[in-house]
């Protein structure tokens, strides 16, 4: 799966980890990133990942031609 990036998005303290987490998504390795699926939304579909024991990383699938990609979203 290709990882991509929103403008702005700031990684700089969990940089580590946040390369890590997107390693596992890229390899559609949701389990070891602590992925999960964030319910009672409005709209859309999001996910978030667990960075370490304060920060998670929110993101979301996105399909790009034939292909589905991570969009990082935020920390």
């Amino acid at each position: 799966m290709k990882i991509l990036e929103y403008t702005g998005l700031d990684t700089a303290r969990v940089k580590a980890s946040c390369r890590k987490v997107a390693d596992a998504i890229a390899r559609n390795d949701f389990r070891a990133a602590q992925v999960k699926k964030l319910v009672n939304l409005s709209h859309g579909r999001f996910y978030r990942a667990r960075l370490d024991d304060a920060d998670r990383l929110l993101f979301s699938l996105v399909r790009h031609g034939d292909e589905v990609c991570a969009l990082m979203l935020e920390v």
